[in-house]
């Protein structure tokens, strides 16, 4: 593969104050069956080279998932959760198999070329070193000797890659939102047990994990409150077995029940201009699932 010049480094984030909260969505268009047909078409002439972007979602406030999960946590005010139900999730898994088989194609034809002149917060698609298989993912930063850190937008996994193995995400496979939303664990804030008192132990995260991981949990959206708009991610409460997680008593001895006004107060600084495209923070207007 032919070898580009590292990524521009420029950051190009506002702060979160800047986004208009969009609380009613349309359903968005999704990859339906036709789009097998339209990659046959466009396999052979069509081979992608420049920039698309995946859309954002902000979920509304009040919004309950019955059927969701939680695989990639940080900490208790930072995690993904993905919905479970059954309809989105079909669309997804559809959407996800004909991207795999479409770049597996170009791979094997020696079609693929990597995206050029790529930037901190550009979308692609990679190779996901687990499992072998394409997914949509986005840089995060440009490291040393031509690598570069990118997220699974779906899924919410990182890796270390070379600039080559970070390739154009073509327009068929961008309509379907990324599906891993950003979240923090609502009016949880930590005990105060280390220096610096924002900051999650790494044991109440290992509980946290234990609870919420390889298990169907449901999510509830909370409404917001006034002084929560600086904190970008969703404030969620979780239920598993019909009890919230913060009443379980091993987490209930580790966390002190905050407004959530509080703890955007006491986070926001905290949250790196990476963090935002880590999270899958919708930063501008165009961002947003239209």
């Amino acid at each position: 593969m032919a070898k580009w010049s590292r990524c521009d480094t420029r950051s190009t984030l506002p702060s979160y104050n800047t986004v208009s909260v969009q609380l009613n969505h349309e359903a968005s268009p999704l990859v339906t069956s036709s789009a097998n047909q339209m990659i046959l078409n466009y396999k052979d002439s069509h081979v992608p080279r420049g920039k698309e972007k995946v859309k954002l979602q902000r979920i509304p406030p009040g919004t309950k998932w019955k059927q969701a999960k939680i695989d990639i946590i940080d900490s208790l005010s930072g995690f993904y959760v993905e919905n479970l139900d059954p309809k989105v999730y079909e669309r997804f898994s559809q959407m996800q198999n004909e991207l795999h088989n479409y770049y597996n194609d170009l791979e094997t034809s020696h079609q693929l070329i990597p995206l050029e002149n790529i930037a901190i917060g550009d979308f692609g698609v990679a190779k996901y070193s687990e499992d072998n298989r394409w997914y949509r993912a986005r840089l995060i930063t440009c490291e040393e000797h031509d690598q570069i850190k990118i997220v699974f937008v779906d899924f919410g996994n990182i890796e270390i890659k070379s600039i080559n193995e970070f390739f154009p995400i073509h327009k068929l496979f961008i309509d379907l939102p990324a599906q891993a939303i950003g979240c923090s664990l609502s009016e949880a804030f930590p005990r105060s047990q280390t220096e610096n008192d924002t900051i999650w132990p790494e044991e109440t995260i290992q509980m946290f994990k234990k609870e919420v991981t390889e298990k169907i949990i449901e999510v509830h959206f909370v409404n917001q409150e006034e002084g929560t708009e600086q904190w970008p991610l969703h404030f969620v409460r979780i239920i598993v077995g019909n009890q919230s997680i913060t009443n379980l008593l091993n987490l209930q001895q580790r966390i002190e029940p905050r407004p959530n006004r509080f703890i955007a107060e006491q986070m926001a600084p905290c949250l790196s201009e990476q963090e935002y495209i880590l999270f899958n923070v919708p930063i501008s207007e165009d961002d947003f699932e239209q």
